[in-house]
């Protein structure tokens, strides 16, 4: 593994065996020896009787290589085979746990520092697929207080009929896709439950976040600016995958495959379906103002050349030239309205926009490619349950449904989150606004 294997990769293990056996070459003619009796006497005969400097270092690093990468294979699926326990859950004080968690434990340390953030995908569990029996019988009891006698009577004579007929058959095709793949059902729950639906996802598919915390300041640029600084910090980890891996009760290791649609993603509208789009990583993050979209850099070149994060106060300096701007003019348009209507309607909205201006496509592209979005809301929610609603869906002028990310600023210095939900679940995003948050108030409780 990448972490484990930090100084001892193959290609080191095997340049060590082969300077080993240079120097004293005696073991690999002991094997050559051993091997020859195997051989017919033709091959013995082409066989060299003394080895020379550079066979026998060649001969070494094949063997140092090889086996490194054997050892690396099998650490791969002995790891993978451990995952796949599940007594850990249902059985925590059990025998066979203890042991389990030892040999996890184990091997996990074996590692020099946290793992990467991607680095334990290929180790993760298969989604295991429940028998034919366990999807009728949890199929009846999830329908049962939704029926009346005589119809889950009914209901339960069609689920005995599939049993029988077409479920065996379905049920094999079921097993042959989980075979192919890690997880069978992520792809269909994403397509079905999200990209296929055609209703809006202002109010029937995005979640909020909410700081109901005592405000640390009552300035949304300030708030803003401190916002943007740590989410380009937090954003750095993922994109270094120096972000460690999440691991449950410290040993079981949470799929992090959501992390790389927190930032740089967007939901594209299609006529019949929307897709994700994941873009290279960006410089940049748009700040919406009063239905206007400013292009804000939240990077710069030091003294050596390296783009590194502006500091929390150059970007509350850029914010309020951003608020200068906007307070200098009327409203805007009024086009991210648009992300919240149907999405086949979106999506004809969306082309004619394009063909009607080489300016409309590359706004559009710079929109949808940003970090994320931060919204400077004109508004002051009067409550708590009044700030969800503003975060939820607000004016509609001044949120794009479809990013991935949306960070919100109100003018009091509450602040907020908005995510749009096939790119990922609350649980990914919750960790960046935990963050974020959490940074405000140790900061608030040390000055």
């Amino acid at each position: 593994m990448q972490e484990v294997t930090r100084y001892f990769t193959p290609s080191v293990v095997g340049a060590l065996v082969a300077i080993f056996l240079t120097v004293s070459p005696k073991p690999v003619e002991d094997l050559l020896s051993v091997g020859e009796q195997w051989l017919s006497p033709a091959i013995r005969a082409a066989l060299p009787q003394n080895l020379n400097t550079g066979v026998t270092a060649m001969i070494g690093f094949f063997l140092g290589f090889s086996f490194m990468h054997f050892w690396l294979w099998f650490r791969w699926q002995l790891l993978r085979m451990l995952f796949s326990y599940r007594g850990w859950m249902y059985n925590p004080k059990s025998v066979a746990t203890k042991i389990w968690a030892v040999l996890v434990k184990f091997h996990l340390q074996q590692n020099r520092g946290p793992y990467k953030t991607f680095s334990l995908q290929n180790v993760l569990p298969r989604l295991p697929v429940p028998s034919l029996e366990q999807t009728c019988h949890k199929y009846l009891l999830s329908v049962k207080p939704l029926l009346t006698e005589a119809e889950y009577a009914q209901t339960k004579q069609v689920v005995e009929q599939f049993k029988q007929n077409e479920g065996p058959k379905l049920q094999g095709y079921l097993k042959l896709r989980a075979w192919n793949k890690v997880n069978w059902l992520s792809e269909w729950w994403n397509d079905l439950a999200y990209l296929y639906q055609r209703s809006p996802i202002a109010i029937n598919s995005n979640y909020y976040c909410l700081d109901s915390e005592a405000l640390p300041t009552n300035n949304p640029i300030a708030r803003a600016a401190n916002m943007i600084h740590y989410g380009v910090l937090f954003h750095d980890l993922i994109h270094t995958e120096r972000l460690p891996v999440l691991l449950a009760n410290g040993l079981v290791p949470v799929c992090m495959d959501g992390y790389r649609y927190m930032f740089n993603a967007c939901r594209i509208p299609g006529l019949e379906k929307d897709t994700l789009h994941n873009f290279p990583a960006s410089n940049f993050v748009i700040v919406i103002r009063k239905g206007m979209f400013f292009k804000l850099d939240v990077y710069a070149e030091n003294k050596k050349g390296v783009l590194t994060p502006l500091t929390p106060w150059e970007l509350q300096c850029q914010l309020e030239k951003i608020y200068e701007m906007s307070e200098e003019q009327d409203d805007g348009c009024g086009v991210a309205a648009f992300t919240a209507i149907n999405r086949t309607q979106w999506a004809k909205h969306r082309q004619a926009l394009i063909q009607a201006s080489p300016v409309n496509k590359a706004t559009l592209h710079e929109v949808e490619r940003a970090l994320w979005h931060i919204s400077l809301d004109c508004g002051v929610p009067k409550d708590i349950s009044d700030q969800a609603k503003m975060l939820l869906c607000g004016d509609g002028v001044n949120r794009w449904f479809d990013k991935s990310l949306v960070m919100f600023a109100f003018a009091d210095g509450r602040s907020g989150a908005l995510a749009e939900h096939a790119t990922a679940d609350a649980t990914v995003n919750w960790r960046v606004c935990f963050v974020l948050f959490r940074i405000v108030r140790f900061r608030r409780r040390q000055n």
